[in-house]
């Protein structure tokens, strides 16, 4: 069944998805468990000032996702911009790399016991330990999961936020293909961006949509077993509830066809160089099928592709964003065409700041892949994810989507009638 089949008023929808603390609460590769990763998302809301001695002390004792004033600042960016500040390290210095490694592992540390007895954020405790109860596997199911052949549901949490699935299988109990790529693909779905206790009225909205799962880590395979099992119905903490439908089986995703990587750099002349690499997350170790060089050329890839139900599962640039001192426009690349009204591309990633956009790299392929400004692509193109809200509020995502989708909406409007030619291509 193709995407075509499903009449649709508004745009299909490309959702780019950040896996570490965005869907997965833990990170394995740097050591930090779902205990330390929710004690850092609370640091991420949690606000105060810095006193005369340049000590952070808490002022709000409840989570809040927009600062209070210009002189509050969240726990996490004291220290982000602050003490453990990274320099640039374009020439990978040894010492400044040493530096700002040592920088990283201080700053998590710092942020992994923030609630605990003494600590800057005790008085926000409370909120820790609700979140650690509502990630917590119920008792009920302890026993089907320490069955299941998926080693990451034999502990205590759950591996995936739960809102995250049932984003997804609210959907499916309408009517759907899917698409996914990135540290795990799918196909290509049918989306409703209204309430859920508005089916009918969803109904008459029919929309398409595709995830692309975007990772600097090497996780892709847990996300893509544990993504599969849900696929199937076999998933203990959140069954789909369309597991017989053989367009639902269709998008489980398949490796090494379905895992790409993109390749940044600077070329002899000084100019910026991006690459796709398909078929592999590392092309020094394993020979890419296809490479794809351009921000036009692989957003045209990957919006033709989506449309199709293909899904990807790509792993973005560490090393070359690490070396601009994490600098925005050396982050995950977001290519979108502001004026195209066929088509809606969306970056969801926490290390998103409310001030600047860190991590990912939005261009406009319209205007000769510019950096399009942080105030315009927020909330239009990206969405900095708020891992307490995700984790609470089981409409997390979809009130994010339409709020993207008026801004988005309002912004076309304003800048003249938006076109209705995608700039996709198919060769």
């Amino acid at each position: 069944m193709s995407t075509s089949s499903v009449p649709s008023k508004k745009p299909h929808l490309v959702l780019h998805f950040d896996v570490n603390k965005t869907i997965l609460l833990c990170d394995p590769v740097s050591g930090m468990d779902v205990l330390g990763m929710l004690q850092s998302s609370v640091s991420e809301c949690s606000w105060g000032v810095v006193d005369e001695d340049g000590h952070w002390q808490l002022t709000h004792d409840e989570p809040l996702f927009t600062a209070p004033s210009e002189h509050h600042t969240t726990y996490s960016d004291f220290l982000e911009y602050g003490e453990f500040k990274l320099l640039p390290n374009p020439e990978n210095d040894p010492a400044i790399a040493a530096r700002n490694k040592k920088c990283k592992s201080d700053k998590k540390q710092h942020k992994k016991i923030f609630t605990d007895p003494g600590q800057p954020g005790e008085k926000m405790r409370p909120l820790f330990e609700k979140m650690v109860e509502k990630l917590r596997i119920p008792e009920s199911l302890k026993a089907q999961c320490a069955a299941h052949e998926l080693d990451h549901l034999h502990g205590d949490f759950a591996f995936i936020l739960p809102s995250f699935f049932r984003f997804v299988s609210s959907f499916f109990r309408l009517r759907a293909t899917v698409a996914l790529a990135n540290a795990c693909p799918w196909h290509t779905l049918t989306i409703f961006l209204c309430a859920i206790r508005s089916i009918d009225a969803l109904q008459r909205e029919g929309r398409t949509f595709s995830v692309v799962f975007r990772t600097f880590g090497t996780e892709t395979q847990e996300i893509a077993d544990s993504f599969n099992a849900f696929r199937k119905g076999e998933h203990p903490f959140v069954p789909s509830p369309s597991a017989s439908s053989p367009v639902f089986h269709r998008g489980t995703i398949q490796f090494p066809e379905q895992l790409g990587c993109f390749k940044r750099g600077v070329d002899g002349e000084g100019k910026e160089t991006i690459h796709l690499h398909l078929g592999t997350i590392d092309p020094k170790q394993t020979k890419p099928y296809r490479t794809i060089e351009g921000f036009s050329a692989i957003h045209s890839f990957l919006e033709a592709e989506s449309k199709k139900g293909v899904s990807y599962s790509l792993r973005d640039d560490y090393p070359f964003w690490a070396s601009k001192a994490e600098a925005s426009d050396a982050g995950k690349p977001h290519a979108v065409n502001p004026s195209d009204s066929t088509c809606h591309h969306i970056f969801f990633d926490d290390n998103i700041e409310r001030t600047h956009a860190h991590i990912v790299d939005c261009r406009d392929i319209s205007q000769n892949d510019a950096t399009i400004p942080f105030q315009v692509a927020w909330n239009r193109w990206m969405v900095k994810s708020e891992p307490v809200s995700a984790l609470m509020d089981d409409l997390y995502f979809r009130k994010a989507i339409a709020l993207c989708e008026a801004n988005l909406k309002s912004f076309q409007v304003q800048a003249g009638k938006p076109s209705n030619k995608s700039s996709t291509t198919t060769k």
